[in-house]
Parts: C-alpha cells; sequence; structure tokens
C-alpha cells in the first residue's frame, strides 16, 4: 500500500513507502509518478495472476470438495446453507462416487453415472445426456431395473442420477438469469415434489439433455429409432390432456420453453394463496408448463393449434417437436415410453403382499408427491407474500398471526 509520509516542509522528499517495512524511497517529480503507478500496476496484476493459479491448481488436485463457499444466512427455519458462485460441470454437480464405493442396505442397489463423449456421432442440438433424480443412489431394484433399461436402451448417451444433495447444489448456485429463485423457494413447502418441479426446468434449462421421471421406462423408445432429431431444438411427447409432456421431454440449453415455464412457475409462487395447501398441478407441475410452452410460442395468435403433434416456430427463431405418443403402462403399448407396473401385486414378507408402489415405498422411503401434498400438518396458514414478509420482519412463529 502507497503511504506518504507527511512532511513538515515543502522542500521535502514525497516518500512513498512500498511496504511497512521498506526502506525503498522516491523523489517524485511527474515522470516519477507515472513510472511508480505503473510498476505498481504491474505488480498487482502479477500477485493476481500468481494468487489464482494457485487457487485453481489447488481446486483442480482435490477435486469437487475445494470449491470455495460463502455462508449466505437465511431468515427461515431452515439451517444456512453456502451457495456457489459460479454454475458447476454436471460431475461436479451429481457428485457421482468411483464405482464400487456406495455401500446401500439389502435389498437397495447403488446407481452410478455414466459420462461419455460423442464417439463421432453426428452433432446434435440437444445433448445426448439423460437426467433424472430421486432421494437416494440406493434406489430399490423395481428402480434399479428401470434405469439401467434406459442405460441399455440408449447405450450412446451420458446418464446422470441427481440424489437430494445434488438437487441442493443445482439451487445453491448463483442465479443470476434468475434473481428471484432463492427468495420464492422459501414458498415452496411440499419439498418432494414442487422442489422437483422446478428442478428439472432448470437442470435442462442450463446443461441440456432428456430429463425422465425415475418411474418411467424405454419400451420401445431407443437409440436406434429415437423420434428426437438431430436438429430438434425441444422434443414433448403428450400427456393425457394433450399438454406437452412433463414427465419426459428433451432440450437444447437456454431453450425458451424451459425460461417461460421457470418465470410461469415463479409467478404462480408468488401468487400463492396457501402455501401449505398448494395445488401442485397447477403451481409448478404440468399446467405451468403448458403456459410457459404457450408462452414461448405465442400461443395468444396460434390458440388451437400447438396442441396438436408437430413441430412448431417458437420465439427467438427457435423450434419445438410434440410427438403423439403418450405414455402407457404395462398392459397398453407400444407406446415410447411406459410406468412401471405400480398396481401388480408381490410378496412382501411370507404372510403379506402388497403392490409393487407400496413395496417401493417403503424400501426407499419416498411417498408418492399425493401423500406429501395433503398431509394434515399446517404451520403456516397464510399466502407466499404473508411468509416472505414475516421472514423479513423476522417474526418468530409464535407471533406469526398465521400459525394455526
Amino acid at each position: 500500500h502507497a503511504i506518504p509520509a507527511h512532511a513538515p516542509s515543502s522542500r521535502r522528499p514525497r516518500q512513498i513507502l512500498l511496504h511497512p517495512d521498506s526502506s525503498i524511497k522516491m523523489n517524485m517529480g511527474a515522470g516519477g509518478k507515472l513510472f511508480y503507478a505503473l510498476f505498481i500496476l504491474a505488480a498487482a496484476q502479477l500477485i493476481s495472476v500468481t494468487l489464482i493459479s494457485k487457487a485453481l491448481k489447488e481446486e483442480s488436485s482435490s477435486g469437487f470438495g475445494a470449491i470455495s463457499w460463502q455462508l449466505v444466512e437465511e431468515d427461515n427455519n431452515d439451517e444456512a446453507k453456502p451457495k456457489l458462485h459460479r454454475h458447476l460441470t454436471l460431475q461436479e454437480l451429481s457428485g457421482n462416487p468411483p464405482i464400487g464405493t456406495l455401500y446401500c442396505p439389502s435389498p437397495l442397489l447403488p446407481v452410478y453415472d455414466r459420462v461419455l463423449n460423442d464417439f463421432g456421432l453426428p452433432p446434435r442440438k440437444i445433448p445426448r445426456t439423460i437426467h433424472v433424480s430421486m432421494k437416494s443412489r440406493c434406489v430399490p431394484p423395481d428402480i434399479f431395473e428401470a434405469l439401467t433399461t434406459w442405460k441399455d436402451y440408449f447405450p450412446f448417451h451420458s446418464f446422470y442420477f441427481h440424489d437430494d444433495q445434488a438437487v441442493d447444489r443445482l439451487f445453491e448456485m448463483d442465479w443470476t438469469e434468475f434473481p428471484q429463485l432463492h427468495q420464492l423457494m422459501r414458498c415452496v413447502r411440499v419439498k418432494g415434489a414442487m422442489k422437483i418441479d422446478i428442478w428439472r426446468m432448470l437442470i435442462i434449462y442450463t446443461y441440456g439433455g432428456m430429463y425422465t421421471d425415475v418411474d418411467n421406462v424405454p419400451n420401445v423408445f431407443r437409440e436406434e429409432d429415437s423420434p428426437i432429431k438431430n436438429d430438434d431444438e425441444a422434443f414433448f411427447l403428450t400427456d393425457g390432456m394433450d399438454r406437452p409432456s412433463q414427465w419426459f421431454f428433451a432440450m437444447e440449453p437456454k431453450h425458451p420453453i424451459a425460461f417461460f415455464t421457470i418465470h410461469e412457475i415463479f409467478k404462480r409462487l408468488h401468487k400463492l394463496e396457501k402455501i401449505e395447501r398448494p395445488k401442485i398441478v397447477k403451481t409448478t407441475g404440468p399446467d405451468a408448463l403448458k403456459h410457459g410452452y404457450g408462452n414461448a410460442l405465442e400461443w395468444e395468435k396460434k390458440w388451437g393449434d400447438i396442441w396438436v403433434p408437430g413441430k412448431y416456430q417458437c420465439k427467438f427463431n427457435k423450434t419445438v417437436t410434440k410427438f403423439a405418443e403418450r405414455k402407457g403402462d404395462i398392459k397398453h403399448g407400444p407406446y415410447w415410453i411406459r410406468r412401471i407396473d405400480f398396481d401388480t401385486v408381490v410378496p412382501w414378507n411370507a404372510t403379506e403382499n402388497i403392490t409393487k408402489r407400496e413395496r417401493i415405498e417403503r424400501q426407499s422411503g419416498v411417498v408418492h408427491w399425493t401423500k406429501e401434498a395433503y398431509r394434515k400438518s399446517t404451520l403456516f396458514d397464510g399466502s407466499c407474500m404473508d411468509y416472505l414478509y414475516a421472514l423479513e420482519m423476522g417474526l418468530p412463529d409464535s407471533e406469526s398471526p398465521w400459525r394455526i
């Protein structure tokens, strides 16, 4: 730091100490000032480059754990969580452990990522990547079988499994393009379904690729005869109400449908009247996607046409393909994608038979979103705006007039 010595006389040369312990002094004329400024600038740049190189080297050598964190306090009931200040690579994000190192209690089975290059395949706008999510990498055998089928049917696709920690890492990134995300996530009280509804759009908006629900199984949907073409920029199947499918879709990164859907969800969260009793389908689910899809296609000009299967022009010179096939169950077909046959009765033990859905829930500890959404307990009987204001004012639960 430059520290001028205060001289009692104007004749005394101006002295600058380059370091508190330094005895180096300079007589400062006009030329000296310019020389000194250039010297300091060059020294600062050299020091900055050295420190950055050292930091990057340390991060590279120690892996994901070397990422710098900054603790940000939240005014809610959750513990303060660190936020990342850069976007992660998919490998960093998923936190895939080395194969063979994940221990799962019986009968659960470990799921590992598969990271591939393009193997000289023709370039494709939608990345050859599959994203799925579940609470833990230790999954029931029925889920493991479904995920293995995806890998087998799409041998040239990378496969990323996102557990709860990986999902949180995505939300904790610095979302400059969605600055309201962290605040509005406070109003997401049904953490399972609503959080994953938002996550699936964020992951595809950021990295691109295919998203599928964990209980989907490819039926006649295979790598070699996939309806997703190399020039497709967004691809959806059709749900039972002729909406674009939320349980499976594929997009290139930064596609406007994902962008408009995320903002549609934000708008609905902002207007949410009962945060403990949300209508999930309309707030973050298929209806929000329907409107995000429609806004990207300027549906006010094309109403009635965009729900018919076909290829459509979106805003900003982007396109989307909507395919006719719906999702089926084991009894119907040939659908591109089918669900696990949840209603099949299977033995649980020597004396009890249960459905396959119940077996999966017992083994994984994960219940269907409808059971989570319609739970009896209510901690805050108010709107999203009420809740955000109460948090902003630091009102404890006992003082909150909306607590019941």
